[in-house]
């Protein structure tokens, strides 16, 4: 197996099978596309009900407090911390020498019955990124982030959470921001990333 397919299997591994029976498995995320290195993570965080309620948590895949059912709306705080996958884009990009960390609070409501299979949807979030790595000075990016779908459905004893992450930067990724060479002062184009998901509940 080549370094890149044993770096991502290891990272998958440790997000969904690490943490105990019970409680949640932790939140595998991947950015798939960008103008970048292709970042794959692990994210955890909480869900406040509007009235500051807490629905559920988890830290690390522990699991703070854990629900029945989503409510009709929610503020989700999530965090994560990414690395590359050695997919590259415009210069030669390799796994593990790219790393990010993120903080991302989002809006979200669902559209279906608080149980069996529920839909919802990310409406409003930001998305404050911090970038460091090996081969490159650190630098930081402010975003805005949205999850059209996402979907929560139960199988025996477990419950899965899907979907699919776009966030939007006003201030977009270069390759001159992955290098030691002196940056290029210019303004960066307009840059949309997406994303995929999961995570599991025992």
């Amino acid at each position: 197996m080549s370094r890149h397919r044993l770096g991502v299997v290891s990272i998958a591994l440790v997000a969904l099978l690490a943490f105990p029976r019970e409680g949640t498995a932790g939140l595998m995320d991947l950015i798939w596309e960008m103008s970048g290195p292709q970042l794959i993570g692990v994210v955890i965080g909480c869900k406040v009900e509007l009235n500051a309620d807490l629905n559920e948590c988890s830290i690390v895949g522990w699991p703070v407090k854990r629900s029945s059912g989503l409510p009709r709306a929610w503020l989700s705080v999530e965090g994560g911390i990414y690395t590359s996958t050695g997919k590259n884009a415009d210069i030669d990009y390799h796994d593990f020498d790219t790393n990010m960390l993120a903080f991302e609070p989002m809006l979200e409501v669902r559209s279906t019955g608080p149980t069996g299979f529920v839909v919802y949807h990310g409406l409003a979030g930001l998305s404050y990124d911090f970038l460091f790595g090996r081969d490159f000075r650190r630098f930081d990016k402010f975003g805005v982030k949205f999850r059209p779908v996402a979907v929560a459905f139960n199988t025996g004893r477990v419950r899965w959470d899907l979907a699919y992450n776009l966030r939007l930067y006003g201030n977009g990724f270069t390759a001159d921001e992955f290098t030691r060479k002196p940056r290029v002062d210019i303004d960066r184009a307009f840059e949309r990333t997406h994303g995929f998901s999961i995570g599991l509940l025992f």
